[in-house]
């Protein structure tokens, strides 16, 4: 049996979704078949995309298949972003020894995520440093997507 398939919706094919083929092939017997497609990441900033698959009619001489509407809601993921803030006014301390107040700010970012200051992994988004000299601060930041982002 040829089973019409056809898209419809504001997804693009081949840049949000894979290609799809135009017809399934059920063998006699078969009573079900898989189509399997992926989403992409367009890294287009946008709404929510919609794909409809359609499967068109189908006539057999034992039954008529109405057309069938299967419908998918791709959202692409969240961009990880942070930035460091210095809780203070100026970017320098009266005497060494000093301590001033570093704050992570999550923007954005894809489910949980995990992060910790380089060199002693403190896993606070704030942070109190002792300043003896110029020094240089890192945060690494992971999101559930794989994204790493490194803040210095």
């Amino acid at each position: 049996m040829k089973i019409p398939i056809d898209t419809e919706g504001n997804a693009i094919e081949g840049q949000d979704f894979s290609t799809l083929p135009d017809t399934l092939y059920l063998l006699p017997g078969q009573t079900a078949d898989t189509l399997t497609f992926w989403i992409y990441d367009d890294n287009i900033a946008e709404g929510i995309d919609t794909l409809i698959i359609v499967q068109d009619y189908v006539f057999t001489d034992c039954y008529d298949y109405p057309v069938n509407r299967m419908t998918y809601y791709l959202r692409d993921k969240d961009t990880l972003d942070a930035s460091i803030v210095l809780m203070s006014s100026s970017d320098s301390v009266s005497c060494p020894g000093d301590s001033i107040e570093l704050s992570v700010v999550m923007n954005s970012y894809e489910g949980d995520y995990y992060a910790y200051w380089s060199g002693d992994s403190v896993i606070s988004l704030n942070r109190f440093v002792e300043v003896l000299s110029d020094t240089t601060y890192t945060f690494i930041v992971f999101d559930e997507c794989g994204d790493t982002l490194e803040l210095t």
